[in-house]
């Protein structure tokens, strides 16, 4: 007997998600819950008419809903909110209801993205066109078996769109550290002896000091609070070293971490000084090390690629994985780029011992996961080096290009690219 539930015989050339398969009892089951779901904060929506029209008292509105539906005003704000966000993105809309793959709780986080758009940039609908195709595109599925992206992905991903559109808006100057020295700082109690304390830092920044407290953490068998504690109090010097990755063939390319998330211009100006070294990643592309652990360069890749562990749902950032060989090190696999994903170490074990298999197609990055009942699921690369992502930026400069005129007519750009950061200084690739 086959198993439908995820990948089946008579699927196999009809593009889906998983949480959407036809022949999946629980995927059907979870997709009416949706369904429910979405449909009763519809009809909160539909009663309220526009979210900032002046004919009704939110704060009356939101009683009279709480009453019927027994929710927090908080709640109910939040889920008006992203209906009212959702109204100007029709073909993200018309997708969602014709596939009801995405639950409320992904569009509340969405919202609460869309809420710090520029407020010239949401007053532009050329705007919001192209955030509608690009969520609409990246929210429909493109293979059979496909893993619905995670709810912070898909966050991520808006982020990234926000940035790149905000990215032509004229810079504020640099705040005055005088106006307000305790900016991005909170400290809180968090338990009956012990305060926590909060920064907050660009992007760039703030992954350079979280590399930093995770490279002494590991090398001292600290835990990270005690490291961050060891560099401050004792001045510790730190060698660590941070993979970025900008493309070369993108004229004023963004820049990325491991995990895709984007670094703003801002960023790029607070790393420069810190870059020590570029190389060409792709050249290690295929390239067979001798041994069983990959070089510094493949790891790189690997990572750039994938973005997380490879295992269906699993967060783990993959430059904290183990890299695998899908065919077994000592059983004739290659340590090669072409045959190596990133695992965590459970899951990496898992594999090891013979629990579940997997294939790898090195032209697009997915990994097709094989399980023991007969089931199977696809899961795409999530990194900057993943094909489907650099196809993106390279549309993306197109599509840029050509609307540019429409979208930014009152906001020319103003920055340029920083140089591109890599690993070790003066290593050969290999």
């Amino acid at each position: 007997m086959i198993d439908y539930r995820f990948g089946g015989t008579t699927l196999m050339n009809e593009p889906y998600f998983t949480v959407c398969a036809p022949d999946d009892p629980l995927a059907q089951v979870t997709r009416l819950a949706r369904q429910a779901d979405y449909d009763a904060w519809q009809a909160c929506y539909r009663t309220a008419g526009p979210i900032d029209a002046a004919e009704r008292d939110w704060d009356e509105h939101a009683a009279t809903l709480a009453v019927s539906i027994g929710s927090t005003k908080r709640r109910i704000e939040q889920h008006l909110i992203a209906f009212d966000y959702l109204e100007r993105l029709p073909l993200l809309r018309a997708l969602i209801e014709d596939m009801m793959h995405l639950d409320t709780y992904v569009l509340v986080r969405m919202a609460e993205v869309l809420l710090k758009l520029h407020p010239s940039l949401d007053a532009n609908p050329e705007v919001w066109v192209f955030i509608d195709e690009e969520l609409t595109a990246y929210l429909t599925p493109t293979a059979p078996a496909q893993i619905l992206p995670g709810a912070n992905n898909i966050v991520r991903k808006l982020q990234r769109v926000l940035l790149v559109l905000q990215e032509e808006l004229p810079k504020p100057p640099p705040a005055d550290p005088g106006d307000d020295p305790d900016a991005g700082f909170q400290s809180y109690p968090d338990g009956t002896d012990t305060t926590a304390l909060s920064f907050s830092h660009e992007t760039g920044l703030a992954a350079i000091l979280e590399q930093a407290i995770r490279t002494h953490a590991t090398a001292q068998g600290l835990s990270m609070t005690q490291a961050h504690a060891d560099i401050l109090l004792n001045k510790v010097q730190v060698k660590m070293h941070l993979n970025l990755y900008q493309a070369h063939d993108v004229e004023n390319a963004p820049m990325f971490l491991a995990d895709n998330t984007m670094i703003s211009g801002e960023g790029r100006r607070q790393l420069a000084p810190y870059i020590t070294a570029t190389r060409d990643i792709d050249a290690v592309d295929g390239f067979v090390a001798e041994g069983y652990q990959p070089t510094a360069a493949q790891r790189a890749f690997i990572e750039g690629r994938d973005g997380y562990c490879r295992w269906v749902g699993c967060g783990k950032l993959a430059k904290d994985c183990d890299k695998d060989h899908r065919i077994n090190h000592s059983e004739g696999g290659e340590t090669s780029t072409d045959q190596m994903v990133s695992a965590c170490r459970p899951h990496h074990n898992r594999k090891t011992e013979g629990l579940v298999y997997y294939a790898f197609d090195k032209h697009t990055g997915n990994v097709y996961w094989l399980y023991q009942d007969g089931t199977w699921a696809v899961d795409e690369p999530k990194g900057p080096l993943a094909p489907v992502n650099r196809r993106w930026l390279a549309t993306l400069a197109e599509r840029l290009k050509k609307r540019r005129q429409r979208l930014w007519q009152e906001h020319p750009a103003t920055e340029a690219p920083a140089a591109v950061p890599d690993e070790e200084g003066g290593e050969p690739p290999f």
